[in-house]
C-alpha cells in the first residue's frame, strides 16, 4: 500500500478509532494493541518520508498504556473530538486542551486532531416528537420497546433496514440499551439534547463559524500538536468565516510537499496542516478544508 501510494499521500493512519468496541470486536484491547502495533512495525521500513501512526476516539483511556511497546513505530498519535455534538459531557473549548495534553503526555508522540468539527443545525425533541419517532416502530414509549425487544427490532428492519443493520452489527449487548442509552440515540431521534452543546456555541451557522473561529488560535498555541482535520457540512457564512479565521493564522512558509510532488486536495490540506517539532522552526499553521 505504501509502495502504491507513495506519491500520492504523506501520512498513513492505521485504523480508525480502535478501543470503541463496537470498531474493536472481536479484538480484546490488548488484542487490538497487538494488531495496531503490527501493523505500524511492518510499515515502518518502507515508509520513506511518509508519517504513520493510529488514532483514538477521544482520550481512550484503556487503549494508549496498552501501546507503550509499539510507540518507537510511530511518527505521531492521532485523536479524533467532538465535544458538544454526541455527548453532553465537558462540553468547554478548554476540553481541547485537556485532551489532546493528556494524548501527549502518555505517548510523548507529537500529535495529530484527526477528526473534529462542531455540528450547524440541531435541537431537542419533545415528548410528543419522540413518541412521534417510536410510533414508526410499533411502540409508544422506551419502556414499551424494552418490554417486546424482539417485535420493536422487527419494526425497526421493516422500517429501515440499514438502521437494523447498524444496530445489529455495533450493539454489543442489549439492543435497545445501544439504541437509546449510547450516542446512537441522538441518531436514532435524530436531535441533539439541550445539554449537548458548548456554551456560546449554539447549533447553528453562526455558532459553527464561531466555533472554528475561537478554536483555531487555542490549538495553534500546543507546540506538540503538528496537525488537525475539521469535518463539517458547512454553509456558506460558516465556510467564509473558517477561511477568515484560518487565512489569518497561516503565515508564509508552511509546511508543503517535496519539490516535484503534488497531492491530492484532501492530503494537500493534511500537509499545510503539518507543523515541524523543531524547536527553532516557527512552523506551518492550519489550513481549513472542508
Amino acid at each position: 500500500m505504501i509502495k502504491d501510494l507513495r506519491e500520492l499521500a504523506d501520512a498513513f493512519q492505521v485504523t480508525n478509532e480502535m478501543g470503541v468496541p463496537r470498531f474493536t470486536k472481536p479484538l480484546t484491547m490488548e488484542e487490538a494493541a497487538k494488531f495496531i502495533g503490527m501493523h505500524l512495525s511492518a510499515m515502518r521500513p518502507h515508509k520513506g518520508s511518509a508519517i504513520i501512526g493510529y488514532n483514538s476516539a477521544g482520550p481512550q483511556a484503556d487503549l494508549h498504556p496498552k501501546m507503550k511497546p509499539w510507540l518507537k513505530y510511530c511518527d505521531y498519535v492521532g485523536v479524533d473530538i467532538y465535544i458538544g455534538c454526541f455527548v453532553g459531557i465537558g462540553c468547554w473549548l478548554a476540553m481541547f486542551d485537556v485532551m489532546l495534553k493528556y494524548i501527549w503526555s502518555i505517548t510523548n508522540k507529537p500529535v495529530i486532531l484527526a477528526e473534529f468539527g462542531y455540528i450547524s443545525g440541531g435541537s431537542p425533541k419533545n415528548a410528543e416528537e419522540k413518541r412521534a419517532v417510536l410510533r414508526r416502530y410499533g411502540v409508544s414509549s422506551e419502556a414499551e420497546a424494552r418490554a417486546k425487544p424482539e417485535a420493536f427490532m422487527e419494526a425497526i428492519k421493516n422500517n429501515n433496514e440499514k438502521m437494523y443493520n447498524y444496530i445489529k452489527k455495533n450493539a454489543s449487548g442489549d439492543y435497545c440499551d445501544f439504541i437509546f442509552q449510547l450516542d446512537f440515540c441522538n441518531h436514532f431521534y435524530s436531535e441533539l439534547p439541550k445539554r449537548t452543546v458548548i456554551k456560546k456555541y449554539p447549533h447553528t451557522p453562526e455558532g459553527q463559524a464561531g466555533f472554528y473561529r475561537d478554536i483555531y488560535p487555542r490549538l495553534a498555541k500546543l507546540p506538540f500538536l503538528i496537525g488537525a482535520f475539521f469535518i463539517a457540512a458547512p454553509t456558506v457564512s460558516s465556510a467564509m468565516s473558517a477561511a477568515r479565521a484560518t487565512a489569518r493564522l497561516r503565515p508564509a512558509g508552511a509546511y508543503s510537499p517535496a519539490p516535484g510532488r503534488r497531492s491530492p486536495p484532501i492530503m494537500r490540506c493534511a500537509t499545510r496542516w503539518r507543523r515541524s517539532t523543531d524547536k527553532n522552526s516557527k512552523g506551518g499553521q492550519p489550513a481549513a478544508f472542508g
